[in-house]
């Protein structure tokens, strides 16, 4: 390994000694003969010195020493270690105009030269030059990974992430704000304006600043007059403030002359801005810059390598090993072998080769040399060159460098910590462990996803950017490792969860909020039956919830995109954490009742994320099982009635019918007939007021209940008159239907057959109400429908008031009804179950390939074609639509219009008509806790039926019992009857065909004896769903009767 270098020489910074002072300068490269065959870690140069760090971690220096900037006594002009770093590691070294900082291998920082602005950070409150290296006492507590120096201030990135700045702050190169009274700072200031941003890189311009993110972000600060921030003006900033036109660069790697920037992007792209009086841009001119702008010279080209002189730059393309430089050359600083300027790149010739080259050394004989770094200060230059017959490749400089980065979390770590014994022997791993855990910044930066699929410009905040499966396989290792589980929970609510409640509306990068993401994964969250864990979720809980409403944006769009399993984990830690409370029985305790709520909310978060999605995770994930076993749901409902109803003043206490979507269908169908049941009680009351009153006023009294007296031979008309003349008040009465000439009791079965027959009757086409799909057994409102919208709102308070009485009905409706019954969108999907076929041609117009053939495939309009009684009617299904041809491109708005028109537009009036008379009688509150498919299965009950549930949840009485004779011969002839048989002894038993939402076990199937002999027929109360079973002596005659009985189940005797 040899090091070249050329330039200034007038302070001996170049490290050839025996020049003497008539050779100022030297413009051609020139081997340093002191660093002959030295293993050389880094280079930096100073405005007059240079500190060359070796990989043994020993240092040597050079140049000027009038301000102590060499760390020792003596002259610079050859090249010398430095005495007070030699029982030192050193790992990396950075130079300012006229002082020096070094890192140790254990984090600690040494400053000396030049402090009369405090650059040394050394806190002794004087401007006295230092010159021997002193460690920096105010950082002693962090572990350092990388410095570094602009002309008289100087920044530091700690392990854990965090930014510090000290020296001059004349321009806000600090980036703690304005300068205000004190232009300068002798002690680290920490940086708060970028909170939990995960920086990889620093970099110091002569009195500007940057700092590079992970993801490549790109912060910019300080003295401006040229634009050397990249922001489009000249105006100073004084706090770090990012280069948004960067965005979709992919920036690797930044480098600072005096007053202008380079900048490297993935893709080997070069771009420089700032000052370019000199040409030091590369752009052909010696013209400022104020955007940052691509060097044409190199657009084809892969830069690997920038650096930055006082007014002069080295570029080397790695690959082919050319090696350019540009902008001022007055000492010999370009490596030209003359003084010149150059405002576009040169070639700097030298005895170097591509690394891919193998002339001159096919046989083996002649070693090769090729570039393995170039670095650049002040006015001089250095490159390391790489000689044998298999050099070393050189450094890419956009390639990250983890140990002067901030830590993260690794798979190998955690295994590592997995295998030790934190609470006998903390290890470094265990520390690393505590450092990554408590930073927000280094956990933002753990466990990314490859290929920069993390990086701005590919996930455009859509994507998080995190390997959440990488990051789930590696906490594996801690499964059952409690002790080191219960340290980090620790961790998280003392260090972590603090540092981002410090600053709850500061966020400025998506990639701040990663780790929101990533610490649902940690096992820490795992074991809620413990207090810590819990109050962990707590506190992750509440900070999640207090984000500023940009953050909260940025974690939604996140989640709507993650899978199901991931998201799925985030449901799972809070709902096994309310479920834990509620069986602990603890939510008395505040803390446990703060955890409680908490993860609710986060829940109701997620609930309604999941809604807006298209149900990542099925609905009835959501809900908490038996959850009438850990509250008293009427307690929790009347308190939500009195909140949200009554309206109650001071009654601020939550409750969990505020978030219904943990309830399961049982339990909602349970609240709906416990509303309609208080509706009724102040019904009835409100009647009983009023016949107290007539006593006195001679009015005639009011029935408290509902009467509905109808005809079995003319139920619809007969009904329909009644009830439309009914006000809201009246049908929230209790329900009683009276058979004209029939004297049936209403105790409840007289209700279901009454809603049996009348819906039967008003969906049958003679109405021309509903039209009648044959490929789905569906209905839908008929468009072209001659009857009144009236009859649309009778039809749905008949629906409202079967629902209202606890009752089910036979209503071939799709889910989209119920869907537009509580307000939400239908889509192809929806339409798929009404009409299959329509919708398969639908899907295969989407999925359709070929932009070509599209428009011959589809020769079709934004029309729509429509049998209005044998006649074909063609309506618009947009604005104009006749005009509007179907093409590739919109085949998405067209399938969008098509849906929404059979479903919504078209049959807009008779759908209001029939919501507003539905609503009017169970509308409120409670109908808004169901999922559409809970609420269509509560109307129609559950068609998927379980016969051996029913025989298991009968109920016999008298001398009857499963082992009785008779009962087994009557479910041996059940088992043998057919399905539609089965159904029909439904209908005969409980006046429905279809089971209630609750199960079998909610109808109290009940079988009893009845003496008189074997020619009487089994007989059927349907109020109380109790089948009156004779004693049957053989299993024929039994099946003879039961099945006469079940083909006449129209009429009642007693009901």
């Amino acid at each position: 390994m040899s090091v070249f270098s050329w330039g200034c020489t007038q302070d001996g910074q170049l490290g050839i000694s025996g020049l003497g002072d008539d050779v100022p300068s030297l413009s051609s490269p020139r081997e340093v003969p002191a660093l002959a065959g030295k293993q050389i870690r880094e280079i930096s140069c100073g405005l007059r010195h240079t500190c060359v760090l070796l990989r043994d971690g020993t240092v040597m220096m050079c140049g000027a020493n009038d301000r102590g900037q060499l760390g020792q006594d003596r002259p610079g002009s050859e090249l010398a270690h430095v005495p007070a770093t030699e029982t030192l590691v050193i790992t990396q070294v950075s130079c300012g105009n006229d002082h020096t900082l070094a890192v140790t291998d254990r984090g600690q920082v040494l400053g000396w030269g030049r402090n009369d602005r405090g650059q040394c950070g050394l806190s002794t409150g004087d401007s006295e030059d230092k010159r021997k290296p002193r460690f920096l006492k105010s950082l002693s507590s962090c572990q350092v990974a990388q410095v570094v120096c602009g002309s008289m201030h100087s920044m530091a990135l700690t392990r854990d992430g965090r930014i510090f700045a000290w020296g001059d702050n004349s321009f806000g190169q600090l980036g703690i704000g304005a300068p205000g009274r004190t232009l300068y700072r002798d002690h680290p200031q920490q940086l708060s304006s970028l909170p939990g941003v995960p920086i990889r890189r620093l970099a110091c311009g002569g009195w500007h600043s940057f700092a590079l993110s992970v993801s490549g972000a790109v912060f910019g600060w300080g003295k401006n007059n040229c634009g050397q921030l990249g922001l489009g003006t000249t105006e100073d900033r004084v706090s770090p403030t990012p280069l948004k036109n960067l965005k979709t660069k992919q920036v690797k790697y930044i480098a600072c002359g005096q007053n202008y920037t380079a900048i490297l992007t993935a893709s080997g792209g070069l771009f420089l801005f700032g000052q370019g009086s000199e040409g030091q841009l590369g752009h052909g001119s010696h013209s400022n810059e104020v955007n940052p702008r691509s060097v044409q010279g190199f657009l084809g080209s892969e830069i690997t390598q920038v650096a930055c002189g006082r007014q002069h730059t080295l570029v080397l393309e790695g690959r082919t090993g050319r090696f350019f430089s540009l902008g001022q050359g007055s000492k010999g600083q370009l490596g030209l072998d003359n003084d010149s300027s150059k405002s576009c790149a040169s070639p700097v010739p030298g005895p170097w080769e591509a690394p891919s080259s193998t002339e001159g050394c096919s046989n083996g004989e002649e070693s090769r040399s090729i570039i393995g770094s170039i670095f650049a200060g002040g006015d001089q230059s250095f490159c390391i060159v790489s000689r044998g017959n298999d050099p070393d490749h050189p450094l890419d400089f956009r390639e990250a460098i983890p140990s002067i980065e901030p830590v993260v979390l690794t798979k190998d770590l955690l295994q590592e910590v997995s295998e030790s014994s934190p609470l006998l022997e903390p290890s470094k791993a265990v520390q690393t462990l505590e450092m990554a855990l408590s930073s927000p910044a280094c956990l933002n930066a753990s466990f990314l996803v490859g290929n920069d699929d993390h990086n701005p410009c590919n996930n455009a905040s859509e994507k998080h950017g995190v390997d959440l499966d990488a990051a789930r396989s590696a906490f594996e290792c801690l499964s059952g490792k409690m002790d080191i589980i219960k340290l980090i929970s620790g961790i998280l609510n003392t260090h972590l969860i603090p540092t981002i409640q410090k600053h709850p509306s500061v966020y400025p990068l998506p990639e701040c909020l990663r780790l929101y993401l990533l610490i649902m994964e940690c096992p820490a969250l795992s074991h809620p039956e413990q207090q810590w864990c819990r109050q962990t979720i707590l506190q992750i809980g509440k900070a999640l919830l207090n984000l500023p409403s940009t953050a909260e944006e940025t974690i939604d769009r996140w989640w709507s995109g993650l899978q199901p399993r991931h998201l799925n984990r985030i449901l799972t830690v809070h709902m096994d954490c309310v479920v834990s409370i509620l069986e602990s029985r603890s939510a008395s305790t505040t803390g446990d009742l703060q955890a409680q709520w908490t993860a609710v909310r986060v829940l109701h978060k997620l609930h309604k994320l999941n809604l807006r999605s298209g149900e990542i995770l099925p609905y009835y994930k959501f809900h908490i099982p038996n959850i009438g076993k850990y509250i008293n749901m009427q307690d929790d409902f009347l308190q939500f009635f009195k909140n949200t109803v009554l309206h109650s003043t001071g009654c601020d206490s939550k409750t969990f019918c505020d978030y219904p979507f943990v309830f399961d269908a049982d339990m909602k169908s349970s609240l709906l007939h416990l509303d309609a049941l208080l509706q009724m009680q102040f019904a009835m009351e409100e009647v009983q007021r009023v016949n107290f009153a007539s006593v006195f006023f001679n009015m005639d009294p009011v029935n408290p209940c509902l009467i509905l007296c109808v005809m079995r031979e003319n139920l619809v008309s007969s009904a329909i008159d009644q009830l439309g003349h009914l006000d809201k008040s009246e049908l929230k009465k209790p329900l009683k239907v009276i058979f004209v000439g029939e004297e049936a009791i209403d105790a409840g079965g007289v209700q279901k057959e009454f809603f049996m027959l009348i819906m039967r009757e008003i969906l049958d086409p003679k109405y021309g109400m509903f039209r009648y799909f044959d490929d789905s057994g569906k209905i839908w409102f008929n468009s072209k429908s001659f009857e009144d919208t009236k009859m649309f709102r009778l039809v749905g308070l008949v629906c409202g008031l079967a629902i209202y009485n606890n009752m089910i009905i036979s209503l071939p409706f799709p889910l989209a009804l119920y869907k537009k019954l509580l307000d939400s969108e239908t889509s192809l999907d929806d339409f798929k179950h009404l009409e299959p076929q329509v919708a398969h041609n639908l899907q295969s117009m989407l999925d359709y390939d070929d932009p070509e053939t599209f428009g011959d495939t589809f020769p079709l309009f934004f029309q729509i074609d429509e049998d209005n009684f044998g006649e074909v009617e063609t309506s618009d299904l947009v604005p104009n639509g006749s005009e509007k041809e179907l093409t590739f491109q919109n085949r998405n708005e067209y399938v969008a219009a098509y849906v929404n028109y059979r479903l919504n537009e078209s049959v807009k009036e008779q759908f209001e008509a029939f919501s507003s008379g539905f609503l009017e009688v169970c509308g409120g509150h409670v109908l808004r806790f169901f999922h559409p498919q809970e609420l269509m299965a509560m109307v129609i009950g559950n068609e998927e039926f379980n016969w051996d549930e029913l025989e298991e949840n009968v109920e016999y009485k008298g001398e009857y019992s499963a082992g009785h004779p008779t009962i087994k011969f009557f479910w041996q002839v059940f088992r043998e009857m057919s399905v539609e048989d089965k159904k029909k002894f439904l209908v005969f038993l409980t006046g429905s065909n279809h089971v209630p939402i609750q199960g079998w076990k909610s109808l109290q199937v009940i079988i009893q004896p009845v003496k008189g002999g074997e020619e009487f027929f089994p007989v059927a109360h349907t109020c109380f769903n109790l089948l009156d079973l004779p004693i049957y002596t053989s299993e024929e005659v039994l099946k003879e009767k039961l099945l006469t009985s079940i083909e006449h189940t129209e009429g009642f005797t007693l009901a």
